[in-house]
């Protein structure tokens, strides 16, 4: 089904690497490559934070289960598509809940040592 435990194993995988990575990105903090990627202008008009950066991807999964749950409620009940769209965003869903503690970890990271 569209690969979904496929994609969902990569974004647990991602989350649970993240202790590990805010220890890499701290050191990365000091290298003023680094700090150019960040300032880059990406059309925000701001540069982005260390924790936006390592945020990000659980952001997009976000929204991406949102923009699929919303499409899901546009069609009809009876119809089977609306029953897979239910199945893939139970699942992202799933690493949603699951990441959470991630998240908080690293927001938590963010706000002592950033």
């Amino acid at each position: 089904m569209f690969q979904l435990a496929v994609q969902t194993q990569a974004y647990l995988l991602y989350a649970s690497g993240l202790p590990r990575a805010s220890l890499c990105l701290a050191q990365l903090k000091k290298d003023p490559r680094f700090l150019r990627f960040l300032w880059r202008d990406d059309g925000r008009g701001s540069p982005m934070s260390l924790c936006e950066f390592i945020n990000r991807p659980l952001r997009h999964l976000a929204d991406l289960c949102r923009v699929l749950g919303d499409i899901r409620d546009t069609l009809e009940p009876c119809l089977r598509l609306r029953t897979t769209y239910t199945e893939i965003v139970d699942g992202l869903q799933s690493v949603l809940d699951t990441t959470s503690n991630f998240y908080i970890y690293m927001s938590a990271f963010c706000f002592i040592f950033i």
